[in-house]
């Protein structure tokens, strides 16, 4: 069976600056990772919920936890999950 395109993404481990890309395919990774972090800090109490699973901004990665936690809060992206 083949991948609608805009497939949900798994959840899973990514790097920051991937996921980021998936949320702003039309943005460079560093401006993509920089609203990425915009979006986490504008929603309430999202930044709390992911440094009590251990994030903080020095991390270059989201664990599985994580993501689910970003997912719940502003909503998953959609790619063609078929090239992870």
């Amino acid at each position: 069976m083949q991948k609608e395109l805009n497939d949900e993404l798994p959840v899973r481990h990514y790097r920051r600056m991937t996921l980021a890309c998936y949320y702003r395919p039309d943005l460079k990774p560093k401006s993509a990772s920089a609203d990425l972090k915009r979006q986490i800090l504008l929603f309430p109490g999202l930044e709390e919920r992911l440094r009590r699973t251990g994030f903080h901004w020095g991390k270059r990665s989201f664990t599985p936890e994580q993501v689910k936690t970003i997912f719940e809060c502003i909503g998953p992206p959609y790619s063609d999950a078929s090239n992870l």
